[in-house]
């Protein structure tokens, strides 16, 4: 599904802009409330999944509706099927399927494969499978970006739209082939958002509670004349957590997911590289950000972090996913520069001056998006995996609706607005910076680095995200977790 939506995504914002003529700040705004709705629908899955099917159905069945919006796409694309140029209903009903049937599947497959593992006792195999299953995404990602843009040239889109369909296809039958071997995690059948907000109704008001030394939240609790047991509390509490960890990860997509649109357009702007076996223009240019995940994702892994741990750097989770909102922001200012170049002299700016930005924002994705991803499913209470996971997904939705607004209204030129966003994704990491400071990981083994960081990134005190431990617990480089 991964690499199938990442394909979508760069052909559809050239679709849209010129072969059904919405110009490009429409299409970068209709293709971004696109990938708004694919994660929203997350929130859905998840309900599903934990509450009556479970993981395993909720990813069959839904991603039929997936395959079945990848048909709707590829038909309605071909000339003279609705029209020519082809109705926009088609392309709307294609991916409304397609977002739909990925509420079923993004927030259950991460955890699907994270329910595999023992925990206690399998964490590290956990956390490289989360890498790994990054890199396997990526590696398809790449192939498929390389060579749906040039079947989108030589026999139209129909083509190109369907051949993601057929991937899907493929994906499903191997999916269901391992039934027989999967771990699989029975639903709790209890409505855990409706629950979450009775707990916060159950709270209470800290200038109205009479025993101050009682937390909030501890007010819901039977001891304390509430309805949930402690360790449900605790489950929410956790949640609640996590929630204002993800608060400023928003911004960091609004970045990352206009590789996409206003990075591609920005290439469409170039003059193409011919490399005998394919031409580089901006669609196959945004492979590069698949292909450099599959490379830099074991440097990092084997080199990087090792090398920054042995030089007395924490390398927890949040501290990367810090370190990468901060990359993240470099990428937009190099694009930025790009764009001026551009703006100078298109003819004489090859694609090939996108490769620095596609490395920067890949090194930020590798240290946000594959970190998040193992923040949120360790850090999750065992009856919410799928919960934590839609919520992260959620992220990817509101930083997205961002970019649509901003693509609508365009009140800049394109230079401005890359800097726009580089700017906000400095303040994002400041908060981050900040609002993280005083976390206190679930896991024992972050809790067990002791290693300072530098004052910048350090947070003032305590067992948090970024700060000391003041433990003198110490963990062997190799037995740190590898991502």
């Amino acid at each position: 599904r991964g690499l199938t939506q990442r394909v979508l995504r760069a052909i559809a914002t050239i679709y849209f802009a010129h072969f059904l003529g919405f110009g490009e700040d429409r299409a970068t705004s209709l293709v971004h409330i696109w990938i708004v709705l694919s994660y929203l629908s997350p929130l859905g899955g998840a309900y599903i999944s934990d509450c009556l099917w479970g993981k395993y159905k909720t990813i069959m069945r839904l991603s039929f509706v997936y395959a079945a919006g990848n048909a709707v796409l590829a038909v309605t694309a071909i000339r003279g099927v609705t029209g020519d140029p082809p109705h926009w209903w088609g392309a709307a009903l294609g991916l409304l399927l397609i977002a739909m049937g990925t509420g079923g599947i993004k927030p259950c497959v991460s955890a699907f494969g994270g329910d595999q593992f023992v925990i206690p006792g399998e964490e590290r195999l956990a956390e490289r499978f989360f890498s790994l299953f990054y890199v396997a995404i990526n590696s398809g990602s790449f192939l498929s970006s390389i060579i749906t843009p040039s079947l989108r040239r030589s026999s139209g889109y129909g083509v190109a739209f369907g051949l993601p369909g057929v991937i899907m296809l493929v994906a499903i039958f191997f999916f269901w082939v391992g039934r027989r071997r999967y771990r699989r995690v029975p639903p709790t059948r209890a409505n855990v958002l409706l629950e979450f907000v009775r707990v916060l109704r159950q709270r209470r008001h800290p200038k109205r509670a009479t025993d101050t030394h009682i937390d909030p939240l501890d007010a819901a609790k039977v001891e304390h004349g509430g309805t949930f047991e402690s360790d449900k509390v605790e489950d929410f509490r956790a949640v609640i957590d996590i929630m204002f960890v993800f608060i400023p990860i928003p911004i960091f997509w609004s970045l990352f997911d206009q590789q996409a649109t206003r990075w591609v357009l920005q290439g469409q702007q170039m003059r193409p590289l011919d490399l005998g076996f394919v031409t580089l223009h901006g669609e196959e240019m945004n492979a590069a950000n698949a292909l450099l995940i599959v490379v830099l994702t074991p440097v990092f892994n084997a080199v990087l972090y090792p090398f920054l741990r042995k030089s007395g750097f924490k390398m927890r989770p949040l501290f990367r996913m810090g370190c990468g909102m901060l990359i993240a922001a470099g990428a937009f200012v190099v694009a930025a520069f790009v764009q001026i170049a551009v703006n100078d002299d298109p003819h004489n700016v090859t694609i090939l001056w996108q490769l620095p930005q596609y490395v920067v924002i890949t090194s930020g994705e590798i240290m946000v998006s594959i970190t998040g991803l193992e923040f949120a499913y360790s850090q999750a209470p065992a009856t919410m995996k799928s919960v934590i996971m839609s919520l992260w997904l959620t992220t990817v939705a509101i930083g997205n609706l961002l970019v649509a607004v901003v693509a609508e209204l365009n009140p800049f030129g394109q230079v401005a607005e890359f800097f726009f966003f580089a700017s906000l994704m400095v303040l994002a990491f400041l908060w981050f910076g900040w609002s993280t400071r005083s976390y206190t990981y679930r896991d024992a083994l972050y809790r067990e680095e002791t290693a300072p960081v530098p004052a910048s990134l350090a947070a003032a005190d305590g067992a948090g995200a970024y700060g000391d431990d003041n433990d003198d617990a110490a963990v062997d480089d190799d037995t740190r977790p590898m991502l």
